[in-house]
């Protein structure tokens, strides 16, 4: 997975540390401009992901730790995103609103 990241997607070593594949550990680092990478190499596959509010997505939940990355469209436009939000209560479904309601003009 590290050799990847870097040789595929551009990101060098100090932007990520890959702790658990599974993504499951709170030793992984990655951040959100480094999984946006990603999700650019990623994008002819985007209709595999689930969708949910109007956006094709994964989610990622750990005690206090909340993740969409994935996809909004509008207009027959697309645009990746990644929202790592570190926050007692779960607020990512209405910053994924404020995000799909303003992402294009």
């Amino acid at each position: 997975m590290e050799q990847y990241l870097q040789q595929s997607i551009g990101l060098s070593v100090g932007e990520f540390s890959i702790h658990d594949g599974s993504g499951l550990s709170r030793k992984n680092r990655l951040s959100s401009y480094g999984l946006v990478k990603i999700l650019e190499k990623f994008s002819p596959y985007s209709d595999l992901l689930n969708k949910h509010h109007e956006s094709f997505l994964k989610s990622g939940t750990l005690d206090g730790v909340y993740c969409y990355a994935g996809y909004t469209f509008q207009n027959g436009r697309s645009l990746p995103f990644a929202l790592l939000l570190n926050q007692e209560k779960n607020t990512r479904d209405a910053l994924l609103r404020t995000l799909t309601q303003n992402a294009f003009p």
